[in-house]
């Protein structure tokens, strides 16, 4: 019996629990109530019409008064409040005085209406009955949204009018009463299901709603994962061009001035492999809050890859200005970092593109950046360089350069000349240094610099090494057995397995002894992938063959890159040696990196000697291999063995 007067009173009740049910049964409500209100006060002046000449003053017109007032009263307060944004509390109140008012209307215009039944013949007495019948179920339908107001007025006004009418002796009257009583009972009935739809309604809405909402902040989510570098918060390389478009198309793009930079970071490399890659990150965090902190509001800052940040800068800058902007960029790089209880001294080199026709693409813009950026890090390294119309050439140049390798028979093209190296305290070649030629039947002889960097672009640079390389071997099979082959590989070369395994395969191939190999790389060859450099120059150590670091002290030469590599000898750079016999700077770099060669057991080999007084300096220093000038210009295959014959009647003379 509990059980049954708690579900019971369940009926009547707001659920507190149910908030996303209850704001729409108001929203529900607000735009029904006032018709309810309409209705009673419609039916109200209608009754008291009927009723002013017959019944008292108080029930014809002071009580209607009463109840239209209050009705009108209610009816403006929903329509003033009804796109109101109310707080959970207010929605419940709202609700809860609803089902209250509910109960009390129906009951006032029930007891109002009964009150003027003594008065008035049997038409009169049918008008109350039509009246309180009409009305009810005009307001209960209006009601039926809401289940607790809807029961309230229903047991409000039903009970007391059944009780009357049944009570009145009428046989007219007593079916009334009958007739409203089964009316209301299939009315509830249709109410409680029609409330239970509704809630299940609102039920599947919300749900849907919810579910909705979940896939946009999943898809926010992933667009900010899409769009965000998640390492260093800023934008991404997808964003970068995105933002990049959206710039270019916007109608002042003119009028405001935009440009781009593409920003690489000098030094990073060496802290990344001497450190690890979690410092490397952190490092990587430090650099994209620092451009954030350092550069104006008018940069955008994202990360592109790697050690690779680009800018989008907007503004009306002169090429003077661009740059500068460039080098505050540098500036604030060049200040050193800490990191896990170290300091990192690095640098980053910019190359900047300003947009100058509308004909300018994002991926023309970045094109230019990109090339100014190569021609920074080659020629100012630390610095910032602005694309300019002799990169424009230069770019054209190379274009043809690309599409000349392309088309080459590279080896019917392609040669290869041998410059010695010399032992000086013997006076003979040592062994010869690999170099290459291209003479072009469309472009003529193409520096090899130019076409090298362009195979690497073109990705022919492993073509085109193994071509070289089989020339190389070919040339040198007579050669005496004491003198070695020294030939060059790129970063291309090293950085695939494969490539290395194709090269040993040739030297099976020509029999050529492996002993008598030697391979240069540069250190900025190596510092394009450390590991898998090391693994490759591994495996033509384990051939045995001797492996060379070129051009040392140029790059970001770093002790650790020494002491891992499987060297055998350092060659040093031409840089140092231009100065020897004017500088004191430069004999004292050269002293310590002669020095650090006898103290690691490396053989040291200086390039790029070209007068007795440099040759004289660096034989004092204790210098054994020398290669330059002084002694031979590079030359084909056909002079090697005139160059050797000549070296061996100079030893016998002496």
């Amino acid at each position: 019996m509990m059980r049954f007067f708690e579900r019971l009173i369940s009926l009547f009740a707001v659920p507190a629990d149910q908030m996303g049910l209850n704001r729409a049964l108001l929203t529900a409500s607000a735009r029904q109530i006032p018709i309810m209100y309409g209705i009673v006060i419609v039916g109200t002046i209608a009754l008291a019409y009927t009723h002013l000449n017959i019944a008292p003053w108080a029930l014809s017109i002071g009580f209607p008064l009463i109840l239209i007032g209050v009705s009108v009263s209610r009816m403006l307060v929903m329509l003033r409040t009804r796109h109101e944004t109310m707080s959970d509390n207010q929605v419940l109140a709202r609700l809860r005085s609803t089902v209250i008012l509910a109960f009390f209307l129906g009951l006032t215009f029930i007891i109002w209406s009964l009150s003027l039944y003594p008065y008035g013949d049997a038409y009169a007495k049918a008008h109350i009955a039509v009246y309180s019948g009409v009305t009810t179920f005009g307001c209960v339908a209006c009601l039926m949204h809401l289940r607790p107001a809807a029961l309230a007025l229903t047991l409000a006004v039903v009970v007391p009018f059944s009780a009357f009418f049944l009570m009145s002796g009428e046989p007219v009257f007593v079916a009334i009463a009958v007739n409203m009583m089964l009316v209301a009972a299939a009315m509830v009935f249709v109410m409680v299901g029609y409330a239970r739809d509704f809630a299940n309604l609102i039920g599947h809405q919300n749900a849907l709603i919810e579910k909705q909402a979940e896939t946009q902040r999943l898809s926010d989510a992933n667009s900010r994962l899409a769009n965000l570098d998640s390492l260093t918060d800023l934008p991404n390389r997808r964003s970068f061009f995105a933002e990049l478009r959206k710039r270019l198309q916007a109608k002042n793009v003119k009028r405001i001035g935009l440009a781009i930079g593409v920003l690489d970071l000098d030094g990073f490399k060496p802290v990344n492999d001497v450190y690890g890659h979690p410092t490397g990150d952190r490092l990587l965090i430090n650099v994209g809050n620092r451009l954030l902190d350092r550069l104006d509001s008018h940069v955008f800052v994202a990360r592109l890859g790697g050690d690779e940040f680009g800018l989008i800068i907007e503004g009306d800058f002169s090429d003077e200005a661009l740059v500068a902007e460039g080098e505050k960029v540098c500036k604030a790089l060049r200040e050193p970092f800490a990191v896990d209880g170290f300091v990192a001294h690095m640098s980053g080199s910019v190359g900047l593109a300003k947009y100058v026709d509308v004909t300018d693409t994002r991926e023309l813009l970045f094109e230019r950046a990109d090339y100014a950026l190569y021609h920074a890090k080659a020629f100012v390294t630390g610095g910032a360089v602005l694309f300019s119309a002799a990169h424009e050439a230069q770019i054209r140049e190379v274009s043809g350069i690309e599409r000349g390798l392309r088309d080459a028979d590279l080896d019917a093209e392609m040669s290869v000349v041998y410059q010695p190296i010399v032992d000086v305290r013997s006076g003979q070649a040592a062994g010869f240094e690999v170099l290459a030629r291209w003479n072009s039947p469309v472009l003529g002889s193409v520096a090899p610099d130019a076409f090298i960097r362009s195979a690497e672009r073109a990705g022919l640079i492993n073509q085109l090494t193994e071509v070289l390389f089989r020339k190389a071997l070919a040339g040198a099979r007579d050669w005496p057995e004491e003198m070695f082959l020294s030939f060059n590989l790129s970063s291309h070369d090293i950085g695939s397995v494969e490539s290395v395994t194709r090269l040993i395969a040739l030297v099976k191939e020509y029999g050529f002894p492996s002993q008598r190999l030697t391979f240069e790389v540069t250190e900025t060859a190596v510092m394009q992938d450390f590991e898998r450099a090391k693994q490759a120059l591994q495996l033509l150590k384990d051939m045995g063959a001797s492996i060379a670091l070129d051009d040392f002290g140029t790059g970001y030469s770093s002790l650790s890159y020494v002491r891992t590599l499987p060297l055998d000898r350092l060659k040093v750079d031409r840089s140092f040696v231009t100065e020897l016999e004017s500088d004191p700077v430069s004999r004292a770099v050269m002293r310590t990196v002669v020095d650090l060669c006898r103290n690691l057991d490396l053989e040291c080999i200086v390039e790029g000697v070209e007068t007795e007084g440099q040759l004289a300096i660096v034989e004092e220093m204790g210098c054994r291999k020398v290669q330059g000038y002084v002694f031979s210009k590079p030359m084909p295959e056909t002079a090697v063995a005139d160059y050797l014959v000549a070296q061996s009647k100079l030893r016998l003379a002496v």
